[in-house]
């Protein structure tokens, strides 16, 4: 059962290609962070340019390329029915989770604005009026140690009820750093609580969840590898190999040498208010109201033994969003959902940028004209959006077999950009002069009507069919990297897209096998890209682009024992009108016929779950997933121009897992094991040759192992 469509459907009567996992799928899967999903979702992929504690989602091959915290992802993601707009505050939500939610495709309507690709909806667990609990614990290699639990109870019985969960991790760093004296990196120390009250009576449903989270690890190790003459670096070519470079030491995909061990610090705060009730007897209402802060310190390196490129992030946001929607449930042809929605954000972002500070261990003093000293700058800026919408999303039975739908939704948005300040310092960081100053405030005031249409033909209980055309709209964004020039201060014009889509759903084998497929043509206009010359950040919009797929999923329970699920997502993607600029000459050049970024053109998962031995001692079962990724490129230049190294080469990645359940279930121990190949194909990668003379990567977690412990009482 999901809520794709602000209703409590059967998964397969939703004319939408969906990929969900319920709180028991999720527990045996393992998954933890976002990572997991995708690793289990036809056309879904996640890069982390900061590792796991910020992860940049792309479905169906539309991504976003920013790696600016002021961003919002054209992947919306959704935690209880609020949107959450941070990138950094969106892998502590998955503990305690009931249900999660893949929706493939443009949900302009009933999600509207940065839904462009589609949209994850995660919903945490309720209060269901009973006295339970339960403690999980987990212990891997690195000291990798995780507990959590939750528990509730009753204060009026089936109507007023507490719950409460909880998890806590730590490990030490699972990317060795052999600098002298330095910490390992990635490491990980990570809390979340939550905390759920229900109040439920024949007239209202409202539940008050208050969430609290903070991580306090370290950033993660980054590959750098250079590529100038004798594979140096830029502080190795200016040094003569006298600084030590990485290439020399033969370290492999997860270890390095790096000087600069920081902090990637986030801290959240969440309230979330839904209140459902009965209007008439044929018209329900729900209203979701949501409040959120929260704040981030990234001090990121650089992969080297010494400070060529290091950029410290800091940013907080507070945001809050009110949805408010009348649904009706005549028992005639036509019904419909009709709702209102706004929200605000803002956003303080804190950069503090060095550049190559190496040169002062070369006796270089500095250099106001920066033609020959390392130097660092300064970056502040504030952002503020509001966002207002109505919409309706309307079905009609057309017949007894065909249904007809149809969503139209206006969207208004307004941003501002201000108090933008940016400055060189020396090495010391002390002030030399200003950059940016005193630059009047940008605004961009977006509107836009957005929607979908279709039809649905059920054949049976067990087969149908839909096709549709939807609509899929991301709002205007500024530059958040503008740093050195009022150049920059640019502000990427909206993105949209238009897909469609056909599908079909069906069981078979007396509902023992699951067939779900879609076929989809999406034409991709103003996608927004950043593009890095030299140092220097660009906002652009790439002119049009078109995405051929297809996803197959495939579930079958061949015996008592035996299931097993597989699924399959295809990509065709090119760029029909591209100009960005070389960054060798900084003349424009033409790159139509480019596959888009985080598109690889086939990805596969396959996933089996087998019961080995069942008694009166309880039960044995293992379960074993894998996927396949084939060649995505990082960047719209794919091999042009210097960029072949920013990429990740096809890639198998596997998991295990051996359970022992007690009978009575209220205990099972297992053993893990993931990523068993020990993938190394890089999660994200920059090209940074024209300045610094190496391309940057993010290595995904090597192979780690461990042992559960999970009791329920």
């Amino acid at each position: 059962m999901v809520t794709a469509h602000k209703r409590t459907e059967n998964i397969q009567r939703v004319p939408v290609s969906i990929s969900a996992f319920d709180s028991q799928s999720l527990s045996s899967l393992g998954i933890l962070l976002p990572s997991d999903i995708a690793q289990q979702t036809p056309n879904l992929q996640v890069s982390q340019p900061y590792g796991d504690a910020q992860p940049i989602f792309t479905l169906r091959g539309i991504s976003m390329t920013d790696f600016n915290t002021n961003q919002s992802s054209p992947v919306g993601i959704y935690v209880d029915e609020s949107p959450v707009e941070a990138s950094f505050m969106q892998a502590s939500q998955l503990f305690d989770i009931e249900r999660a939610e893949v929706l493939r495709g443009p949900q302009g309507t009933l999600y509207g604005r940065n839904t462009t690709a589609g949209a994850i909806n995660f919903t945490s667990r309720v209060p269901e009026f009973e006295r339970n609990a339960r403690w999980y614990l987990s212990y891997g290699n690195n000291n990798n140690l995780r507990v959590s639990g939750a528990g509730e109870t009753v204060f009026l019985d089936d109507t007023l009820g507490l719950r409460t969960a909880f998890t806590y991790s730590d490990s030490d760093g699972f990317y060795e750093n052999n600098y002298e004296g330095a910490e390992d990196l990635r490491e990980i120390n990570n809390w979340a609580l939550r905390t759920s009250l229900r109040y439920k009576t024949e007239s209202i449903d409202a539940i008050l969840r208050l969430q609290s989270g903070k991580t306090l690890g370290n950033t993660a190790g980054i590959i750098a590898k250079g590529r100038g003459p004798n594979g140096y670096d830029v502080a190795g070519f200016f040094s003569g190999g006298v600084i030590e470079q990485r290439i020399e030491q033969n370290y492999d995909d997860f270890e390095g040498s790096e000087d600069k061990v920081g902090t990637y610090n986030t801290e959240t705060d969440s309230l979330n208010l839904t209140v459902k009730g009965a209007l008439t007897k044929d018209i329900d209402y729900t209203s979701v109201t949501a409040w959120s802060k929260g704040k981030a310190l990234n001090e990121n390196g650089d992969g080297s033994p010494v400070s060529i490129l290091e950029i410290d992030w800091s940013s907080k946001i507070e945001q809050w969003s009110q949805d408010l929607r009348l649904t009706t449930n005549f028992e005639g042809d036509l019904n419909a959902i009709v709702g209102v929605f706004v929200s605000h954000d803002k956003m303080k972002i804190q950069n503090d940028l060095s550049f190559l500070l190496f040169t002062e261990s070369l006796g270089v003093p500095f250099d106001p004209s920066l033609a020959t000293s390392g130097f660092t700058v300064g970056q502040r800026y504030q952002q503020q959006r509001d966002s207002q919408a109505i919409y309706t999303h309307l079905t009609y039975d057309i017949n007894e077999l065909l249904e007809g739908f149809l969503g139209v939704r206006y969207t208004k948005d307004k941003g501002r950009l201000s108090n933008v300040h940016s400055w060189v310092g020396d090495y010391d960081a002390n002030h030399a002069y200003d950059l940016i100053v005193d630059q009047p405030s940008k605004r961009y005031n977006d509107d836009k009507v957005s929607g979908s249409m279709g039809l649905k033909y059920q054949l049976s209980d067990e087969f149908m069919l839909y096709g549709s055309y939807s609509q899929g709209y991301r709002s205007s964004a500024f530059n958040g990297g503008a740093t050195f020039s009022t150049t920059e201060l640019t502000i990427a014009e909206p993105e949209t897209v238009e897909a469609y889509e056909i599908g079909i759903k069906s069981r078979w084998w007396d509902n023992r096998l699951q067939f779900n497929g879609a076929l989809f043509h999406n034409n991709y206009k103003n996608q927004q890209l950043v593009n890095i010359v030299g140092a220097v950040r660009f906002l652009e919009n790439a002119g049009s682009s078109y995405i051929d797929g297809a996803e197959l999923e495939f579930r079958a329970l061949l015996s008592e024992a035996l299931s097993i699920n597989i699924g399959l997502g295809l990509l065709d993607t090119e760029y029909n009108e591209l100009s960005l600029t070389n960054p060798a000459t900084s003349l424009p050049v033409d790159l139509s016929g480019n596959q888009l970024p985080s598109a690889p053109s086939v990805n596969m998962n396959i996933s089996v779950d087998y019961i080995a031995a069942r008694g009166s001692w309880g039960e044995v079962s293992i379960h074993f997933n894998s996927q396949y990724v084939s060649k995505q490129w990082f960047s719209a230049y794919n091999d042009d121009y210097g960029y072949e190294g920013i990429k990740a080469d096809g890639y198998m990645q596997s998991n295990a897992r051996f359970t022992w359940s007690s009978a009575n279930e209220s205990y099972d121990v297992s053993l893990w094991i993931k990523n068993i190949e020990e993938n190394n194909e890089p999660v994200y990668a920059i090209n940074a040759q024209q300045t610094f003379m190496f391309d940057y990567y993010i290595m995904p977690m090597p192979r780690h192992f461990g042992l559960d412990v999970n009791w329920r009482f």
